[in-house]
């Protein structure tokens, strides 16, 4: 893809409790210094939490930033190696060229 530009991002392991009471296992994927605070503090209504799942190949649900009460990190979860999940691996994202997109919305691949 012209104009992309490919971003390595390391999963956060994560507990999520919604404020319906829901609760989520999952990760963030952060990319380098970033931290948990400034994925939650963005200007994103919706950010992308890949569920520790293994009935399913880590399906990604979108949660609503607004309707989350607490998240808190799941201790050692940084890319522990020892760990086999997909979830513990890093990942790279390619960020679409958005003046040459034809909506208004970034769009991100998994590589």
């Amino acid at each position: 893809m012209q104009g992309s530009k490919v971003v390595s991002k390391s999963a956060l392991k994560v507990y999520v409790r919604m404020h319906d009471g829901a609760r989520l296992v999952g990760a963030f994927y952060l990319a380098p210094g970033e931290r948990l605070q400034d994925i939650m503090n963005d200007d994103r209504s919706f950010i992308p939490l890949y569920l520790d799942d293994t009935k399913e190949n880590n399906p990604v649900v979108m949660i609503s930033k607004r309707y989350v009460s607490q998240v808190e990190e799941i201790k050692d979860s940084r890319d522990n190696s020892s760990t086999t999940t997909n979830t513990n691996r890093p990942m790279n994202f390619t960020l679409a060229d958005e003046q040459n997109s034809p909506d208004s919305l970034k769009k991100l691949e998994l590589e």
